[in-house]
C-alpha cells in the first residue's frame, strides 16, 4: 500500500474511532465487559496512536 491511500486509510479510522467515543458518550450503551469511561479512554488512546502515525507518513524526509 501506498503511504498516501495508508495516511488516507488511518484518517478514515480516526473519524471511525471518533465517531464511536461519541456514541458511546450518548446512546446510553453499556457493556458488561468494562465501564463506558475505559471504553472511551482507549478508543482516545488508539485515535492518537492512528494520528501519531500520520504526522510520521506526512513529515517531510530529511
Amino acid at each position: 500500500m501506498h503511504p498516501e491511500n495508508r495516511v488516507q486509510r488511518y484518517k478514515d479510522t480516526i473519524q471511525i474511532l471518533r465517531a464511536d467515543i461519541e456514541w458511546l458518550t450518548t446512546s446510553g450503551f453499556r457493556t458488561q465487559t468494562t465501564s463506558n469511561e475505559t471504553l472511551i479512554a482507549e478508543l482516545e488512546l488508539a485515535a492518537e496512536a492512528y494520528r501519531g502515525l500520520v504526522e510520521e507518513l506526512v513529515r517531510p524526509v530529511g
